[in-house]
């Protein structure tokens, strides 16, 4: 467990200072856009200085982008010329093609999770030293995943959430059903946004903090 636990350490940092630099190239706009979707701007005004909130706000300005416009962890992979195959390539890369769901937990041992991707379907093994000592097999959570070849890893933001919630936000807005097939709706950002937003107007975030213990 110690070396993989390095290797957490490792990735986990490179997450961070790149989603950190990609969020430097996120404009004022984007940002308060992105805010206001999640009912947390109104105006120019933030109405929350909650890090938990602010989370999902920067998951959404560094990770989706509207139709014709660049995402920012785009626009940063492109300022950096890495070594191909070397951890911080695949890091990278994982964070670029990360996938946001809902996820079932099926399987908890230390320093990692076995959830089921419940609108692609399939099951991955997420490795995340805090999440593993605080969800429970079973469990229902929303999150953006950064898949990497010997298991997955959060971006940041991971939101525990009932499925009749998830149901509710589904039913509020038909229009899912007329996007596609469960592919298709989890890929869509409104989507993620719709489910954020849903989490914070039922007070889902009390109580739930984004830490990284390495």
């Amino acid at each position: 467990m110690t070396g993989l636990r390095e290797k957490y350490a490792r990735l986990s940092a490179l997450r961070t200072q790149y989603q950190t630099e990609a969020m430097k190239r996120v404009g004022t706009a984007t940002i308060l856009e992105n805010g206001r979707a999640l009912g947390l701007v109104a105006g120019r005004r933030l109405l929350t200085d909650d890090e938990t909130e602010l989370t999902l706000i920067y998951d959404l300005s560094v990770h989706t982008a509207k139709p014709g416009r660049s995402r920012a962890i785009d626009r940063y992979a492109a300022s950096l010329t890495l070594e191909e195959g070397a951890e911080e390539a695949m890091m990278l890369a994982a964070l670029r093609e990360a996938r946001f769901s809902v996820w079932r937990v099926e399987g908890v041992e230390e320093g990692r999770l076995r959830m089921e991707d419940l609108l692609r379907k399939g099951e991955v093994t997420v490795l995340d030293i805090g999440l593993s000592a605080t969800m429970n097999v079973g469990e229902v959570l929303v999150a953006r995943l950064a898949m990497l070849p010997e298991f997955a890893m959060t971006c940041g933001a991971v939101v525990p959430m009932e499925m009749d919630l998830i149901g509710a936000v589904v039913i509020d807005d038909p229009g899912w059903r007329k996007r596609g097939g469960p592919w298709e709706i989890a890929d869509d950002p409104k989507f993620a946004a719709a489910l954020y937003r849903a989490a914070i107007d039922a007070g889902v975030l009390a109580g739930v903090a984004f830490r990284d213990p390495a």
